[in-house]
């Protein structure tokens, strides 16, 4: 994989330091002000750690789910390389048609607002949209009409994003361990499979801790895909793009290390 045309541009600059890196030395925020009819380019972090300076990616993700998605994304908090800028609607998420309006107005004022902090969206940086099938399939075929802007990528889920988060845990084929949900009405398909997961996976999943298993949940969900004019089918997610970039930019396998701190922390408790 050519690592090169994955990861964004670089130049000199700060971003917001992380809490785990309060202790450490760090150069002070640098974002434009909400309120600045124009905006310069914020560019990327450098990080100290260990006298060594550290250049940090950022991943532009515009959801229409605000809860399970940004939890899934929160252990790359924990890294020093990566950022994750994401937005999406507070309590409510985002209609496809909404997400679509959004992402052209980002392309074209080079702004990225996740609400707290403004960033600079480059010619060359790509913007992320996660969104579900459910009931939206109609409008998502009607946004398909005129192509996106080239620096937009739709990841979409059938029925909706914990099919992504089936393939961390199970293997098996998800149209027999989960056939019941080919019955229902597409209104109904995101609900059941969100409650079955907890029965299909012991313990039930947590978005947080999925990441340990990256990989794997790359790997299962290509075996299992299948699309239809560029809209998967059921049972089916092109979340392992994302996934890929991470691996990707991950370069210090961050993510893997913060997972085997955690589990050395459980340990120790018990």
């Amino acid at each position: 994989m050519n690592i090169k045309a994955l990861t964004y541009k670089k130049s000199t600059g700060t971003l917001p330091a992380r809490d785990s890196e309060k202790k450490q030395k760090t150069t002070s925020l640098s974002v434009a002000p909400k309120e600045s009819a124009s905006i310069p380019e914020i560019p990327y972090s450098t990080y100290r750690k260990d006298d060594a300076s550290v250049s940090t990616s950022i991943i532009f993700v515009l959801s229409g789910g605000e809860e399970r998605e940004k939890d899934y994304l929160k252990p790359i908090d924990n890294c020093q390389r990566i950022v994750v800028a994401f937005k999406s609607k507070r309590n409510q998420g985002l209609r496809p048609i909404e997400l679509d309006t959004i992402a052209k107005q980002i392309i074209k004022s080079h702004q990225f607002d996740t609400g707290i902090h403004t960033y600079y969206v480059g010619n060359d940086d790509d913007l992320y949209i996660l969104q579900d099938v459910d009931e939206f399939e109609e409008d998502i075929k009607n946004i398909f009409k005129l192509p996106p802007p080239k620096q937009v990528k739709w990841l979409i889920s059938n029925p909706c994003f914990e099919m992504w988060l089936y393939y961390h845990y199970k293997d098996e084929d998800p149209k027999s361990l989960l056939s019941d949900m080919a019955v229902l009405s597409t209104a109904k398909r995101s609900q059941w499979l969100k409650k079955e997961l907890n029965n299909v996976v012991l313990g039930g999943i947590n978005p947080t801790k999925a990441l340990e298993h990256l990989q794997e949940a790359i790997e299962r969900s290509r075996k299992y895909y299948s699309e239809k004019d560029g809209i998967p089918l059921l049972y089916a997610t092109q979340m392992d793009k994302l996934g890929e970039i991470i691996i990707a930019l991950d370069t210090n396998k961050e993510i893997e290390n913060y997972f085997h701190e955690q589990q050395a922390k459980r340990e120790q408790w018990k």
